[in-house]
């Protein structure tokens, strides 16, 4: 293998926070944080008073389980009254998108658009992924589902690259999406990755996968995908913690408390710039460690 390998974006739902090597995370969880209650109706409260416009389209990542303990109904419950109570918040007019990425391709795991499961995006992505009216974007590793009036624009093209001028998350920022974390930090927002790609990074690099990818209609071909992976040697590490502090003065931006967890939100377009300007300015703004 070359001195430059593939390193799939991590989104650590565990420990939010900046994408740091597991090394560096303390070897004790801390037991004695309080945990707090909520019930479905708490949750509808909470949602009902968030600034998101009805009729937009909104890019969800979660982290569900740091909001606290579920009461009044089972956890499993969750990412459905979720579901329910965002489309209920944005109206018929509005469309929900969830990342519903998974990486087998590159590991040479066959790929079926209509059956291959999530892979580390939590719950409610697999929920929203599964639904009967949803619709998954075609990239095998980082495909997004979509459910609303705007779900067949993540369609239209099948670029070998997510993050690509006709991929899913250049069209996020064509509908003027909301970017809503509930749980994460910003580390799990896709978004960023499109802002690196446009600027052009020198720590990522494109690198090809080729493999068995079986479509809508059950049919099985051989295809190409490609993502912007990460450098190993010397491996990049993204801290992306100072992103709050980049976005307070934005007008969009938002971030509440949220029972044991928190909220954040602002517009793609917004986080997207944000990044954009930073790494026009300084290429290596997003990671925390020296590089090369």
């Amino acid at each position: 293998m070359s001195d430059a390998e593939v390193l799939p974006v991590r989104h650590f739902h565990c420990f939010p926070g900046p994408t740091v090597p597991q090394k560096q995370w303390p070897s004790k969880i801390v037991t004695n944080v309080a945990v707090r209650s909520y019930s479905a109706k708490d949750l509808e409260a909470a949602i009902m008073d968030w600034p998101i416009r009805a009729g937009g389209s909104l890019i969800v990542h979660t982290a569900l389980h740091t909001l606290g303990k579920p009461s009044g109904f089972a956890p499993a419950d969750l990412p459905r009254i979720l579901l329910e109570l965002l489309r209920a918040k944005t109206g018929a007019n509005g469309t929900i998108v969830v990342p519903t990425f998974n990486f087998g391709f590159c590991r040479g795991i066959p790929y079926d658009i209509r059956n291959t499961p999530v892979e580390g995006m939590g719950a409610f992505s697999e929920f929203v992924r599964k639904h009967q009216d949803a619709v998954r974007s075609h990239h095998a590793m980082q495909s997004v589902s979509a459910l609303g009036p705007n779900a067949a624009a993540f369609l239209k093209a099948d670029p070998e690259c997510a993050y690509a001028d006709e991929g899913p998350f250049a069209e996020l920022l064509e509908l003027d999406a909301t970017v809503l974390l509930i749980g994460p930090d910003f580390s799990a927002a896709s978004l960023i990755h499109r802002a690196e790609f446009v600027a052009g990074v020198p720590y990522r690099f494109i690198k090809k996968f080729e493999g068995t990818y079986v479509d809508l209609n059950g049919l099985s071909s051989t295809r190409t995908y490609t993502m912007h992976a990460r450098m190993k040697s010397p491996e990049p590490v993204l801290d992306l913690s100072h992103v709050d502090k980049w976005l307070k003065n934005d007008s969009t931006y938002a971030r509440r408390p949220l029972f044991s967890g928190s909220v954040r939100m602002c517009s793609a377009r917004s986080l997207f710039n944000c990044i954009k300007l930073r790494l026009r300015n300084e290429p290596l703004s997003l990671l925390g460690n020296e590089w090369p």
